[in-house]
């Protein structure tokens, strides 16, 4: 094993599993790479889908 991805939310849990997998990194010589990622929330507004049908129903 030379690479080790280790997700984080930065809860307790995570945070025991990233020194769990550093010390393993150490064992065993492998890079540890931390990975955090989100969700953007993307408003959807009704209004702007409702226009945009009504336009593309005016070119048919």
């Amino acid at each position: 094993m030379k690479k080790i991805l280790v997700p984080v939310d930065f809860s307790d849990n995570s945070e025991n599993a990233l020194e769990y997998a550093c010390e393993l990194g150490k064992k065993l010589n492998a890079e540890v790479f931390i990975l955090h990622s989100y969700h953007v929330p993307v408003p959807v507004s009704e209004v702007v889908i409702l226009q945009c049908l009504k336009n593309i129903i005016k070119l048919l």
